[in-house]
């Protein structure tokens, strides 16, 4: 009985997306991670029994054939994080976890920089920053509730993304106004998925849904009242690598 309690609280992590630099490699061997995954879940995963039976079965099928046809095209490692995400995420189980390899304070000074100028920029006119000020959809200006980042998210599709979060304001000297902090997908059943990057420009895979004025539980829209009865003011705080 002890072992099999042991068994079903297991934390699994795994360590697949090696990301260093962004200027490393040109194949990002998706299909490769993606299947090392399926294939460490099927065998080690306690409860992959449970979630994948005779009334399941179908569904997982479909992803997983869509996920590995994706997966054979994709073209970055923010793209396969997108996928990865996808696939754990049919599991919902927060016992399992995914994330990168990098060490922002292993790194030297130019090694940084590089992953610094490697960050993908976009660039917005005032006028539609005005618009978004306004705005009451997916698009807007958001913050960080401790508001660290203030970013404008705009319809860009570009690559696997439909939507870009820009930005505008950072306490954190690794990111400057311009730079894309976040990827989103408009899925078929209407939610929000995709990439956001760490304040060591790593992947991480999201889900948002917009509530209340809120983006997922980690932004807030321009304007709004948050719980405390104040709109987000600019402050600084000490960042962590997933900050």
């Amino acid at each position: 009985m002890k072992k099999t309690i042991i068994l079903k609280s297991l934390i699994i992590i795994l360590l697949v997306i090696s990301l260093v630099s962004p200027l490393q490699a040109q194949d990002c061997h998706c299909k490769d991670e993606l299947s090392f995954i399926m294939q460490f879940l099927k065998e080690n995963y306690p409860g992959y029994p449970d979630k994948v039976n005779e009334h399941t079965n179908q569904e997982y099928q479909l992803l997983t054939n869509q996920l590995t046809q994706r997966a054979e095209q994709a073209t970055s490692h923010a793209e396969c994080v997108l996928y990865i995400g996808r696939y754990i995420g049919f599991f919902r189980d927060q016992h399992i976890q995914f994330s990168g390899t990098l060490n922002w304070t292993s790194l030297d000074p130019e090694a940084r920089k590089q992953i610094i100028n490697s960050r993908e920029t976009l660039s917005i006119l005032h006028d539609r920053l005005e618009k978004l000020k306004k705005s009451t959809g997916v698009e807007g200006i958001w913050w960080t509730p401790d508001s660290t980042y203030q970013i404008a998210l705009i319809e860009n599709r570009q690559g696997f993304r439909h939507y870009a979060g820009i930005i505008l304001h950072s306490n954190n000297p690794n990111w400057s106004p311009g730079h894309v902090k976040i990827d989103l997908v408009r899925t078929p059943d209407n939610r929000l998925d995709g990439v956001m990057y760490y304040a060591n420009h790593q992947p991480h895979y999201v889900e948002y849904v917009i509530h209340e004025n809120r983006l997922g539980n980690g932004w807030v829209r321009h304007g709004a009242v948050t719980q405390g009865g104040r709109t987000p003011a600019l402050s600084s705080k000490k960042l962590s690598d997933s900050t």
